[in-house]
């Protein structure tokens, strides 16, 4: 799951949205409807209508994109990751 993970973060740093089953940890990476959508494990016809829309809907397609690469640099840049291990290391050593 970990390798899934990864390539989403690395999908929405590039702006590109993401279709993914609503599995495992995901949807804490990925906010349905916004940098793209979480459809249920096991259903191919849902996978595929959510990748026609996305191919279909320009708009949607590029709003979806920009959300993508905001969270990206909001949530995981090497700097928030950084600032957000250096808070919980202070947080461990005040006990």
């Amino acid at each position: 799951m970990m390798k899934v993970c990864h390539i989403i973060l690395e999908a929405l740093a590039c702006g590109v949205p993401v279709v993914a089953p609503a599995v495992g940890g995901i949807g804490e990476i990925l906010a349905d409807g916004v940098e793209g959508y979480l459809v249920k494990e096991r259903e191919p016809a849902a996978f595929a209508r959510r990748c026609i829309e996305l191919v279909d809907d320009t708009r949607l397609r590029q709003d979806m994109s920009r959300a993508a690469h905001r969270k990206v640099l909001a949530r995981f840049s090497a700097e928030k990751m950084a600032q957000d291990y250096l808070r919980v290391y202070r947080e461990l050593l005040a006990g």
